[in-house]
């Protein structure tokens, strides 16, 4: 059997052309997962947290009522009571900020997909070992 023809320069250039829109394709398409997954946590983190914040204020709010009307059978007068109470609130909300803080912190973005992103930029720079890109 007779060797193979070379491919053609136009051939080899439009596969190359061909394959570098399959790998920016590719990219995007990685890039929409991790973002759509990101989005679906972030969803699903923020629905369950406004319910139950919903619940809670609704519950702290018969709570405090209790405790102050607790405090003034003990004896103190009501406007001390109010004070305690609102004070308790205060320290309750400074704890719930440092929570969803610490939530709000774990959400990373398309870590993945930046990552090949960089890794094919460096494959068609031409790096070297100086940080210069080739010519």
């Amino acid at each position: 059997m007779p060797p193979e023809p070379e491919p053609s320069i136009s051939t080899l250039l439009g596969r190359a052309v061909s394959d570098a829109k399959r790998l920016a394709s590719a990219q995007v398409a990685l890039t929409k997962t991790e973002l759509n997954q990101t989005r679906g946590k972030l969803a699903a983190g923020s629905i369950s947290g406004i319910a139950a914040l919903g619940m809670i204020i609704l519950g702290t709010i018969f709570l405090l009522f209790t405790v102050v009307y607790v405090l003034v059978q003990v004896g103190l007068p009501a406007w001390a009571a109010f004070l305690i109470v609102t004070a308790l609130l205060f320290l309750g909300a400074a704890a719930c900020l440092l929570i969803a803080k610490r939530s709000f912190e774990s959400i990373q973005g398309p870590t993945l997909a930046k990552a090949e992103f960089e890794k094919t930029r460096q494959a068609f720079g031409g790096r070297r070992d100086d940080g210069a890109s080739a010519s």
